[in-house]
């Protein structure tokens, strides 16, 4: 039913206002690709291999792990995932469908909160750069990856 109506939506985009779509598909490019490029650089100023950045749900496992958390968010966050793409099309229940809704969007909510959090403090940015993080992550992911900021954590063992 959704895919229908943003088809619908896409079509008459595209027969209205062309140079718009193109427009709107660009900047969605661009805030995919820059926090992609910006946390490849954000693995490599804390002494991982950057390509670790590029593989779903590893990704996590790896940069938790180095911060010294415990693997239980990127546990919820891939089970909240499956849970989106694979239980809940075949389920029809309302009551199902909300809890799950729940599932999908809050975990990973306090997950990137959680992210935000830990990138700030171990790379010396201050409770302002936090609520940016949240907030404006691909803006402040980028002034954080190509910035003069360290990593300040530098006694927990590289994790490969």
């Amino acid at each position: 039913m959704f895919l229908i109506q943003f088809s619908e939506f896409l079509s008459f985009m595209t027969e209205s206002a062309p140079h718009v779509t193109y427009i709107i598909i660009f900047f969605y490019v661009i805030l995919i690709i820059v926090p992609v490029i910006a946390e490849f650089r954000i693995f490599k100023k804390m002494g991982l291999k950057g390509y670790k950045s590029l593989i779903p749900f590893y990704c996590y496992f790896i940069f938790f792990k180095r911060m010294g958390y415990s693997p239980l968010f990127p546990i919820l966050y891939t089970i909240s995932c499956t849970y989106f793409f694979v239980i809940d099309p075949l389920i029809n229940d309302i009551l199902l469908s909300t809890v799950g809704g729940l599932l999908y969007f809050v975990i990973p909510f306090i997950i990137h909160i959680k992210k935000s959090i830990a990138l700030s403090a171990y790379f010396g940015k201050n409770s302002m750069f936090t609520l940016g993080l949240v907030l404006f992550y691909p803006a402040f992911i980028m002034i954080l990856a190509f910035g003069k900021s360290r990593f300040l954590k530098d006694d927990l063992p590289c994790s490969e």
